[in-house]
């Protein structure tokens, strides 16, 4: 499974990317870990905008001797700071919330748009999360970071069946 997973997080890599053109790095959960990316955080060497991704376990869709698609959860989290001056929305304030809402909407609309062949929408478009209650901004706040974050959560089939 782990090819498919890999094939899978470069495309959203890229998404990712052509999204959101001013995220400074792309990381990946589970080679960082959100302790360790705290870490980073609290000595210099990861700086907003950045975007973690995490792709979760990946069960097979269904039974089957040949079965080769597997469901995979996928998170996708844009961390932003507070006073990033591309959040300045209408009017010349700044709102991060509204801005991260924007940026969130790009890559769903990427990832319901998307054609290649790494992996397909899984079930119900994703979903969008930019409350200052999600467990990455209650890490963020906790830090005392001067940061904020919004997700994009969605399920994908990778893999193919005969």
């Amino acid at each position: 499974m782990t090819g498919l997973e890999n094939v899978a997080y470069a495309a959203l890599v890229g998404l990712v990317e052509s999204t959101w053109s001013g995220v400074t790095t792309v990381v990946r959960e589970e080679q960082v870990g959100r302790t360790n990316w705290e870490n980073l955080l609290a000595n210099g060497s990861l700086t907003p905008p950045f975007v973690v991704i995490r792709l979760g376990p990946s069960p097979p869709e269904a039974w089957g001797i040949d079965n080769l698609v597997f469901r995979l959860a996928v998170t996708v989290t844009l961390v932003v700071s507070i006073a990033d001056t591309n959040a300045a929305l209408g009017g010349g304030g700044t709102d991060v919330t509204a801005y991260l809402l924007q940026q969130l909407g790009a890559l769903r609309a990427a990832v319901i748009g998307y054609s290649g062949g790494a992996f397909q929408l899984a079930g119900e478009h994703p979903a969008i999360d930019a409350s200052t209650r999600s467990e990455a901004n209650q890490v963020l706040l906790n830090l005392l970071a001067g940061l904020q974050a919004g997700e994009v959560v969605f399920g994908l089939l990778v893999g193919d069946a005969p």
